[in-house]
């Protein structure tokens, strides 16, 4: 594929945007996505992505945030207890 996503410049505050490689970082590149990305953005994912490789990078992450778990339930019609992260999880009691 020629044309390449076009996502948020802030999205990759930590790194080159220019040295990111869209095969070898797609995890990365998902994940930051359903955490920090704009609804652009997330066009701009599944536009460039197979649902199933976006399935796979969310399911298989070692951490997610809750709000992108949930943009992932909604969008993908998945189970919160199919992801690694969420039954990898570990219990934190406030008191």
């Amino acid at each position: 594929m020629d044309k390449q996503p076009e996502f948020s410049p802030y999205l990759f505050w930590g790194s080159n945007p220019e040295l990111l490689d869209f095969e070898r970082d797609k995890n990365k590149i998902i994940r930051r996505v359903f955490d920090r990305g704009r609804l652009d953005d997330l066009g701009e994912l599944m536009w460039f992505y197979p649902e199933r490789t976006i399935i796979e990078a969310l399911l298989s992450a070692d951490y997610l945030p809750e709000n992108a778990i949930y943009l992932a339930l909604a969008l993908y019609n998945l189970i919160k207890e199919d992801f690694k992260c969420y039954t990898s999880k570990q219990y934190h009691p406030l008191f």
